[in-house]
């Protein structure tokens, strides 16, 4: 699976640049957890399809979904996670990185980067 692929029902497809179709052999593995805010607040590209940039988190691990196409994909660029994620200054843009795990439903908080004082 790589940028662009997109998945309907139990096959997955890649979208190519002309948008022709090659099925791919497996569906990817499902999603356990996601973000509590949208994909679009952290930048995460839109649909590759129509173009939609609010589109919601996948059932799938690293997918997105385009309610508009009906369609799962995997975003073009991770947006804010494509490089180091300033913790605190995040925060102070309202940009909430707890997550949601599916599973029990709990809202976890991020790890804690804080290094210690040294001595």
């Amino acid at each position: 699976m790589g940028v662009g692929d997109v998945v309907q029902g139990d096959c997955m497809s890649r979208l190519t640049v002309d948008g022709d179709r090659s099925l791919m052999e497996s569906t990817p593995e499902r999603r356990v957890w996601c973000y509590v805010q949208r994909p679009i607040a952290y930048e995460i590209a839109g649909c590759p399809k129509c173009g939609l940039a609010d589109c919601d988190w996948s059932e799938y691990a690293h997918h997105c979904w385009c309610p508009k196409c009906g369609i799962d994909f995997i975003p073009e660029h991770g947006g804010i996670f494509e490089g180091p994620v300033p913790v605190n200054a995040s925060r102070l843009l309202g940009i909430d990185l707890r997550r949601v795990n599916l599973e029990t439903g709990a809202v976890e908080e991020p790890l804690d980067i804080r290094v210690p004082p040294v001595g």
